[in-house]
């Protein structure tokens, strides 16, 4: 569920090279990746993480956590917002061509993967990078 620490440096070395100011996360849980990126970026950085919605039956499978609990109340949590949804039905289209780093970390299925990968591309700029846990 949390990224063994070699995934996470990773995370923050591609966060710390690339100095993205757009950042988008599929697949929140604790937020511990969500915080790394954060505190790994410049000031003016944002983070956008979607995460199942309060009160989804999948979570309850996925033992007792809040969402982003690992980010709140940090001294970088004002660069992170919280979205809810899945990521197969998430209204995407605002976010079109908008964001300089992709981490897909959701469900980990063949047909998820493939529609985060699908509405990834979609809100990818040009010259940006998508990183897949998967």
């Amino acid at each position: 569920m949390v990224l063994p620490l070699t995934d996470l440096l990773t995370m923050a070395a591609v966060c710390r090279t690339r100095n993205p100011e757009r950042i988008l996360e599929i697949g929140t849980y604790t937020g511990e990746t969500t915080q790394t990126m954060a505190s790994n970026t410049g000031e003016k950085s944002q983070i956008f993480t979607l995460d199942l919605p309060l009160g989804h039956p999948i979570k309850s499978g996925m033992g007792n956590y809040q969402t982003g609990s690992h980010f709140a109340g940090t001294q970088d949590a004002f660069k992170i917002t919280q979205l809810y949804g899945l990521s197969q039905t998430f209204d995407f289209s605002p976010y079109y061509q908008s964001f300089d780093l992709i981490f897909i970390d959701g469900d980990h299925s063949l047909e998820i993967v493939k529609s985060d990968t699908e509405n990834a591309l979609k809100c990818l700029r040009a010259g940006g990078i998508v990183v897949w846990d998967d």
